[in-house]
């Protein structure tokens, strides 16, 4: 964003100071979307529950803590910490205290193409880094409150803050430092997007990343702690919740989207890796919150 595209939003903003709402704090439309206030929405969370973004997401926290799971990386995220999400990312909330306090921008379009990153990425704040964001936050908030042809503008805001953030001196990214982490990323990149229930096996991942068996399974070993089928395995589980939480098919219709021969089958492999079954995660998730 130039000199020019900011002095016309500030002038936006500035004209039209006498309509602007003070008590509005959240903003749904389509293609953009704000929450500064979350308080509405945490007694509504269903602590486990895995959803999927429709629409990249910047989100920042202004206090309190969580443990999330993003693309199956669990992140504790803490005042002062920021998480750019790409489009199609899975969420979990694992846990969080009651100041727990989010601020969230979800948005759609072309024009962010190169500026949200393929992966998601984490990054830690300074106070004064921190400061900029709230002001992003405002800002767009204000530019929002003004009517619904202010869209444009706040996408504007929204591209400015991702240019910001790729900046090398903005904020201090969260990256893997050795060679064996940046395997281990490359490995739940290509897990993330080239899962197929049909291939839950080592060979079938290995081969995507150009390496052998052996050479895979040592590398996810010695990065996580874990085995390459452990990983297959939480993804596979990942993609199921994702289905029992929609709602929309029945249990048999998932077994076999998810390339298993029987409910009965599908209900071992379920009750083996989360000590519960399907029925019981989607009455969970289905609920009804007060």
């Amino acid at each position: 964003m130039d000199d020019k595209e900011i002095h016309v939003i500030d002038n936006l903003v500035r004209s039209k100071m006498h309509l602007l709402d003070s008590n509005k704090e959240n903003f749904f439309s389509e293609g953009l979307s704000l929450i500064t206030d979350y308080a509405p929405y945490r007694d509504r969370v269903v602590i486990g529950k895995v959803m999927q973004s429709p629409e990249h997401r910047i989100i920042y926290v202004k206090q309190g803590c969580a443990d999330i799971q993003f693309n199956m990386k669990e992140v504790t995220m803490n005042s002062r910490k920021m998480v750019i999400l790409p489009k199609g990312s899975t969420i979990s909330v694992l846990d969080h205290d009651n100041s727990y306090h989010p601020l969230t921008a979800a948005f759609t379009g072309e024009e962010f193409a190169s500026l949200v990153p393929y992966q998601e990425i984490e990054i830690n704040l300074s106070a004064q880094e921190a400061e900029v964001i709230e002001r992003f936050f405002g800002l767009m908030k204000s530019v929002l409150t003004i009517d619904d042809d202010s869209k444009p503008s706040a996408k504007l805001l929204i591209k400015a803050l991702l240019t910001l953030i790729h900046s090398s001196r903005f904020g201090t990214k969260v990256i893997p430092t050795d060679n064996t982490s940046q395997r281990m990323n490359d490995f739940l990149t290509v897990l993330n997007t080239h899962y197929d229930p049909l291939q839950r096996n080592i060979g079938y991942y290995a081969n995507l990343l150009g390496l052998s068996v052996n050479h895979l399974s040592s590398i996810v070993r010695a990065a996580s702690g874990k085995t390459v089928m452990d990983w297959v395995n939480t993804k596979a589980i990942l993609e199921i919740n994702l289905m029992l939480g929609d709602g929309k098919l029945t249990i048999a219709e998932i077994a076999q989207r998810s390339g298993f021969c029987s409910t009965s089958q599908f209900d071992h492999y379920y009750r083996r890796h989360t000590q519960t079954t399907p029925n019981d995660y989607r009455r969970l998730c289905l609920k009804e919150k007060p």
